[in-house]
């Protein structure tokens, strides 16, 4: 838990989500199922020169952090982009 408050500013993600906790955890769920394996897959766009494919996964990297209040993440992604 401790680990999770510390990435996760949740106050904000349940407000960007109309105040539903339901529809937070679904968003989060639906994060961590899509985005699992995010560096590796970043890797291999970098790796075969995919450069507009990495810029449009960051770009949604970067748009569900926001959404989610995953401050250090999405600071991360709009640093790596």
């Amino acid at each position: 838990k401790d680990k999770v408050s510390n990435e996760l500013n949740i106050k904000i993600g349940i407000e960007i989500s109309g105040a539903d906790e339901t529809f937070y955890k679904e968003i989060l769920d639906q994060f961590l199922n899509d985005y699992e394996n995010a560096a590796q897959k970043l890797k291999d766009y970098l790796d075969a020169k995919k450069f507009e494919n990495a810029d449009a996964f960051l770009l949604d990297i970067i748009g569900i952090t926001a959404n989610i209040g995953a401050n250090n993440a999405n600071s991360k992604a709009i640093e790596l982009k």
